[in-house]
């Protein structure tokens, strides 16, 4: 049994491995990991405290904020860093090959150049690319843009055809706020880069907590970008990755609370919730998550200090609840008064009772399911998924996307750590308790999340595979005893990371043609608009133009693709002033218009049927774009 957590830092242990994981910990990277994670956290409590007390946010006061939020997170990163040296963990290391050693290093800084170069080619492609993705366009953007209106996060309760507008949005709070500080919609498409750091760091802290050392580490958490479905919707706004990145550092910080004895529990703890909430605010899937990781780390702290000690961090549990709270449960609470579902507008269920109705999202995961995958019982599926290595890359990505980092490397480290610890009972490189509450914590977090088959659902598993990946690496290199056997695993290992290479290159080639104009030239060459992507010809109707340059228009419920326009329409954030009409449409309504300055209303016929006789009997000028069968717009002037 191991003595009580200690709310003060106090020297390492005697033992090697422990010692070494402590010095890890002393460096700047468990410091610049609390640093980002209090960044994120804060940038969710400002902008949600400011808009319940009904501040309006401009750019003088964001940018106000952003330096209050710099000075805080740096202020509490310091509370992770102190000074130590590395040290190795294998006491084998002696027999390291120099050379080899050395040239792998540079192979590994190569790599990590490489992976820096990938994200700062998703910042240009996301400056130059309007939103082409259905999900950004259909509610995201929306419910954006109508913040940047009021200059508040709000409920908004006019889009009624829209009800995902009221889902758990914290990424999307980040977006908000940062386009405050910038004035421009241009990054609307990079919500997710923000939380890119967050991954990485989240992945080198677990990578370094099982055992891998030196460039390995590093190594672990710039894998990353192997995953073509990190790099895909990186430039979209489908906010899995910042879901994801989210909860690997979720993870990261579990271990740290749970296992980390030199740092005080209280700072552990705001670490540990800070991450918790940013999963929690992320999406509804966030809810569950975080019960998750609160029983884990409860049961991990009664397994390693014994049942006797749990006074000992029991106010730190209560408080980091509340601090989940703080970061991520305004969603819920708000929506919980608005309709009586925390969840909203999702199905709330317990096992197969339905609590409170709404959308199944069971079945609606499913109905996006490839017809071929639903022949498979359901428990193969998410690894039939996995094995689809030839499957189109793109942001949707309804199958494959975890890479062949995943198949070809994470995945078999996994085991190969696993045999090695059941065959020796023991080990020097990877400690077990850490390591199987690592584990359990995972799969349980599997078992949670619905649609595993989807990869952009699951892409936090690689907090577990690349770490895994690193610390085999690691041990290879770092015991070479210039034995032919041992060539194999660092040839796999190399040829491993020159596939993550290759996709990765392969990946961002695809989102740079992805709505290219043929003819735009050079680097920076043109993309095609939102409008002119999903709606071809739509510029050329009459009246279109002087429709997009009004600032304030009104428009019909929406049919299916009349969402996409709604997320056209809502770019530049907080440019137009968009209302919502009804679709029984009565004198007083046209009336309202007038006095309200709107001139222009279109009209979704899909959505809410033809066009009303009144409507029409007042328009002065009206345009039809009908291009397909699933596309019939009414555009009329007042």
């Amino acid at each position: 049994m191991a003595s009580p957590p200690r709310d003060v830092t106090t020297p390492a242990g005697s033992d090697p491995a422990s010692a070494a994981r402590t010095a890890a910990a002393r460096s700047g990277l468990l410091a610049a990991f609390a640093g980002v994670s209090c960044f994120l956290a804060l940038i969710q409590i400002f902008c949600v405290f400011f808009s319940l007390i009904g501040i309006a946010l401009n750019q003088p006061l964001a940018i106000i904020i952003l330096v209050l939020i710099l000075i805080i997170s740096y202020l509490f990163a310091t509370r992770f860093r102190e000074p130590g040296t590395e040290q190795a963990l294998t006491p084998s290391s002696k027999r390291a090959n120099p050379l080899l050693t050395g040239v792998l290093k540079i192979l590994g800084i190569g790599f990590l150049l490489w992976a820096g170069w990938v994200w700062l080619q998703l910042w240009i492609l996301a400056s130059l690319r309007p939103p082409y993705d259905w999900d950004g366009l259909y509610y995201h953007i929306p419910a954006i843009h109508e913040w940047v209106l009021a200059g508040r996060v709000l409920w908004i309760g006019n889009m009624m055809d829209i009800p995902f507008v009221s889902y758990p949005m914290g990424v999307e709070v980040c977006t908000f706020f940062m386009h405050h500080i910038f004035q421009t919609t241009r990054l609307v498409n990079a919500c997710n880069l923000w939380y890119w750091p967050l991954a990485f760091l989240a992945v080198v802290v677990i990578a370094s907590r099982l055992g891998a050392r030196g460039i390995w580490k590093w190594l672990a958490g710039a894998l990353v970008i192997g995953a073509p479905v990190f790099i895909s919707q990186s430039v979209s706004c489908y906010i899995d990755i910042g879901f994801a990145s989210a909860v690997m550092a979720a993870i990261a910080a579990s271990c740290i609370f749970v296992f980390h004895k030199e740092l005080s529990l209280w700072y552990k703890a705001i670490l540990f919730a800070a991450n918790v909430g940013l999963a929690a605010g992320s999406k509804g899937t966030g809810l569950p998550f975080a019960a998750v990781f609160f029983a884990a780390v409860i049961i991990g702290l009664l397994c390693v200090y014994g049942f006797k000690y749990w006074k000992t961090w029991r106010r730190q549990i209560l408080i980091g609840v509340l601090i989940v709270l703080a970061i991520g449960g305004y969603w819920y609470v708000r929506n919980t008064i608005k309709t009586g579902n925390p969840i909203y507008p999702l199905q709330l269920k317990f096992g197969v009772n339905v609590l409170i109705e709404g959308y199944d999202h069971v079945l609606f995961n499913e109905a996006n399911m490839p017809p071929w995958l639903e022949k498979y019982p359901p428990p193969t599926r998410m690894f039939i998924s996995w094995l689809q290595l030839d499957a189109p890359i793109s942001s949707y990505a309804p199958i494959g996307g975890m890479g062949y980092i995943w198949i070809a490397g994470a995945l078999p480290a996994f085991f190969f750590l696993w045999i090695q610890i059941l065959r020796k009972r023991r080990s020097t490189v990877c400690p077990i308790g850490e390591f199987a509450f690592l584990t359990a914590l995972v799969l349980t977090l599997l078992i949670v999340q619905p649609a595993a088959w989807w990869a952009r659902f699951t892409l936090w598993l690689h907090a577990l595979g690349l770490p895994c990946f690193a610390v085999v690496l690691h041990q290879v290199v770092s015991r070479w005893p210039m034995a032919k056997r041992s060539f194999i695993p660092v040839l796999i290992g190399f040829l491993v990371i020159c596939a993550a290479i290759w996709e990765s290159q392969k990946t961002l080639q695809i989102e740079w043609k992805t709505g290219r104009i043929p003819q735009a030239q050079g680097t920076f060459g043109k993309f095609l608009s939102s409008q002119e992507y999903m709606f071809p010809g739509m510029a050329e109707t009459s009246g279109f133009k002087a429709f997009l340059r009004a600032r304030k228009i009104a428009r019909s419920p929406w049919g299916r693709m009349g969402t996409l326009l709604g997320g056209v329409l809502a770019m530049p954030l907080g440019q137009r002033e968009i209302r919502v009409l009804p679709r029984e449409l009565e004198f007083e309504d046209i009336s309202s218009l007038r006095e309200a300055g709107v001139q222009w209303v279109i009209w979704d016929v899909l959505g809410a049927g033809e066009v009303p006789e009144i409507l029409t009997r007042e328009a002065q000028e009206e345009h039809a774009y009908h291009p397909a069968h699933d596309v019939n717009c009414h555009i009329i002037r007042l």
